[in-house]
């Protein structure tokens, strides 16, 4: 949830600064590779035993 609100926000202010469409759907592409990558990376530590 807290990655589509961070995608949606990040679509609002390169909305707001001019940033062209397919701009705006590149950087929104990257954003979420960027968000998805951190997911896996705190599901893992999850996952992990603590010692």
């Amino acid at each position: 949830m807290i990655e589509l609100l961070f995608l949606i926000g990040f679509a609002v202010v390169l909305f707001m600064t001019g940033v062209s469409i397919m701009g705006m759907v590149l950087a929104m592409l990257a954003g979420f590779a960027v968000m998805m990558l951190a997911g896996m990376i705190g599901t893992l530590l999850k996952l992990l035993p603590c010692f």
